[in-house]
């Protein structure tokens, strides 16, 4: 699955969303994702100019994936 991370939203909030997407569940049933990841790296590849490109980590047995022009890609 690929979409965008939301421009009005937290990073965290649109990972969560494309995860909870796959797993037909709200966001907030998840877990935390400070638990797997960096919070400060999230925002950090979204804010221009970045000096990453982007951010992978396993989270609820998926892969994801941000990047710097705010895809999130979320794989089993």
């Amino acid at each position: 699955m690929e979409t965008y991370a939301d421009p009005s939203q937290q990073p965290t909030m649109s990972v969560k969303q494309a995860v909870a997407t796959l797993e037909e569940c709200q966001p907030d049933q998840l877990g935390t994702l400070s638990a797997v990841v960096d919070i400060n790296e999230l925002v950090r590849v979204l804010d221009p100019p970045s000096d990453r490109e982007s951010v992978a980590f396993r989270y609820c047995g998926y892969s994801v994936e941000i990047t710097s022009d705010r895809r999130i890609r979320v794989e089993p």
